[in-house]
């Protein structure tokens, strides 16, 4: 997450977001969770890219199913919340994760859902 700068105007020469640059919540930490829907309220105006936007990738949920699923059942019954699991994983390991290419930033003004 990259908080807005009212001082710090977005350029032609931003950080690469896309390609292997995703996550998805706890898995990092071997953990999978069943939410279905994710909904944010923003806090302040994102109205240029690179100012602390949600970005996300259209149809990767087609590329990505498979692979969650496959955690989560290779997961079952070793969750700790008091230490991390290892677990060779695309969703893990950033040499195998997909390449979903180039996120798309939403734009958003304060109070959008």
């Amino acid at each position: 997450l990259r908080f807005p700068d009212l001082n710090d105007m977005p350029t032609d020469r931003q950080i690469y977001i896309g390609g292997k640059h995703w996550h998805i919540d706890g898995i990092e930490k071997g953990k999978h969770s069943a939410f279905t829907i994710l909904i944010g309220v923003a806090l302040s105006d994102q109205l240029y890219p690179f100012y602390g936007n949600l970005c996300v990738h259209p149809g990767s949920h087609y590329t990505l199913q498979s692979l969650v699923k496959e955690f989560a059942f290779s997961t079952m019954g070793l969750i700790d919340d008091d230490k991390d699991i290892s677990i060779d994983s695309p969703l893990i390991n950033h040499k195998s994760k997909p390449d979903l290419g180039e996120p798309v930033q939403i734009l958003l003004h304060t109070g959008d859902v």
